[in-house]
């Protein structure tokens, strides 16, 4: 059975470099089953991951994922948009792709000037895990000249540089718009909503206009008034 629309929302999440926040391709870096189950531990029950199209591009044309979702309540809806505003989907999400294989490990050959992560060091493990840039191949040497994010300069051979960490970035501005119209299309308020509406409707004699969207209404208005002798809110019909 097709999940219900009016409950399905999506956004997109960008995997930036960890030192020069460089956009990458996500199949470039990663395989689709990886991203599928790096994106599924990082959302919270009772939201369901319907889809994931990682050849997208965000609003700034930047390679991205555009990440579908399902969501079967607004108590789900509320902690998901809580874990994105925050960052903490951000820093799951990081945390799971670091932890999956990467498919550009192999015959990994930097640039000058590209980022890279050093790791596997024997003497020096405490350089381990750090990002840095290619400054030049020592030809002398046969080993590659890095600053490290720490501007220390060190001298590396090529099999202990591997592709560098990707932080994951979730569009805040977008996905915000986006839990707004599904708690309208939820016939509910967000917690954050309802605040909103308690702070307001304590002021004396305070009257104040409530816009909500949604993609099924997008004409839909709905209009609250509040004072202190007449708390009954008046509903006013779409335009």
């Amino acid at each position: 059975m097709e999940p219900d629309p009016r409950s399905t929302l999506s956004f997109h999440v960008t995997l930036l470099t960890a030192t020069d926040n460089v956009p990458r391709e996500p199949l470039q870096a990663f395989r689709q089953p990886s991203l599928l189950s790096a994106v599924t531990s990082a959302l919270p029950v009772g939201v369901v991951l319907l889809g994931l199209d990682a050849t997208a591009r965000d609003a700034r044309d930047r390679p991205s994922m555009l990440v579908q979702l399902h969501v079967a309540s607004v108590a789900p809806l509320a902690e998901l948009r809580s874990l994105v505003l925050s960052g903490d989907f951000d820093a799951s999400l990081t945390q799971a792709l670091r932890a999956a294989p990467r498919v550009d490990t192999a015959n990994f050959t930097p640039l000058v000037g590209e980022e890279l992560r050093i790791d596997g060091l024997r003497q020096k493990q405490s350089l381990n895990g750090l990002s840095g840039v290619l400054l030049s191949h020592d030809e002398a040497s046969g080993r590659l000249a890095v600053r490290l994010s720490n501007h220390q300069e060190v001298l590396v051979r090529a099999h202990n540089v591997f592709p560098p960490h990707l932080a994951a970035r979730a569009d805040r501005s977008d996905s915000a718009r986006q839990f707004e119209a599904g708690a309208v299309a939820l016939d509910t308020l967000t917690p954050h909503q309802q605040l909103a509406l308690d702070q307001m409707a304590a002021a004396p004699r305070a009257g104040f206009v409530l816009c909500l969207s949604s993609p099924t209404f997008p004409v839909l208005s709905i209009s609250l008034w509040f004072s202190l002798s007449h708390l009954s809110p008046h509903i006013a019909k779409p335009t």
